[in-house]
């Protein structure tokens, strides 16, 4: 299969930065990480390589992008034939089509009419979904005037900044290095990376980083670190991160990378 082709063709429509967040060196993180599970599981490999190269690749937003993935399907579905080859067996696996099954139409209609009924017979209940709506907004607007404060407070910090917090002679400064750049860049405010300080908290109290997002963060920083994933239950500090600090400290305790050759899908960034 030809990776560089199929990846040269996704780029003509990308709509976000190569280098971006998603973009083509998270790509060959996932290809790298697909490949090494698929010797251990047996997969196919053509999936993961497919995978891997069209799971974001429609993507419009480096944050919430609901349907993203579907719409990188229907990519792999119009380039099928063109672009590459691959049977119906190992197709249906990378790129499966979602359909609305018969049944949840039904299901649907019934919860219209009682949202109706509850509307009709309440009407004060229309008016809690709207505060709720309202109060939901006002915290996404809140929290991102809280962040440029930070970005403001924090002028002329950077990675040096970060580094001081560290030892540098006992903690390996490839982690240091990627985890201040992959959340420097995910918390990005207006375009302007976010000046990370190795004692904010990760979650409500700080940065307000979600569960979902901060796996995501694992698997880049990882690879970036040339840490494995492998293990981390057994780590002193799994489940135990709740400051940037302590996100350090976990990659610290993790295993050496055992890296595969992902260079077909990083070259392409040039």
């Amino acid at each position: 299969m030809n990776l560089t082709a199929i990846i040269h063709t996704i780029l003509k429509e990308y709509a976000l930065p190569w280098d971006g967040i998603h973009g083509v060196s998270h790509w060959a993180r996932v290809l790298e990480n697909g490949l090494r599970l698929s010797g251990e599981t047996g997969a196919n490999v053509e999936v993961v390589q497919l995978f891997a190269i069209f799971h974001d690749s429609r993507r419009i937003n480096e944050g919430v992008d609901d349907g993203h993935g579907q719409k990188g399907a229907d990519l792999a579905i119009r380039l099928r034939g063109n672009v590459f080859e691959l049977p119906d067996s190992g197709f249906n696996l990378a790129a499966p089509i979602h359909k609305t099954p018969v049944w949840a139409y039904p299901i649907l209609a019934l919860m219209l009419i009682g949202i109706g009924y509850f509307v009709f017979k309440w009407p004060y209940f229309l008016l809690v979904i709207v505060a709720v709506a309202i109060y939901a907004c006002i915290e996404t607007v809140r929290e991102r005037r809280n962040h440029r404060r930070l970005v403001s407070d924090r002028s002329g910090e950077s990675i040096c900044t970060f580094a001081r917090a560290f030892d540098c002679r006992h903690t390996d400064t490839w982690v240091i290095r990627a985890v201040y750049e992959e959340l420097s860049r995910f918390l990005a405010v207006d375009g302007q990376p976010f000046p990370v300080r190795a004692d904010d908290h990760c979650y409500e109290r700080g940065l307000k980083l979600d569960p979902e997002d901060l796996e995501d963060l694992a698997s880049d920083i990882a690879f970036r670190a040339g840490r494995s994933l492998d293990g981390s239950e057994k780590n002193p500090f799994y489940g135990k991160v709740q400051t940037v600090r302590d996100m350090v400290a976990f990659f610290e305790n993790q295993p050496h990378l055992d890296r595969t050759d992902s260079a077909e899908v990083l070259k392409c960034q040039s």
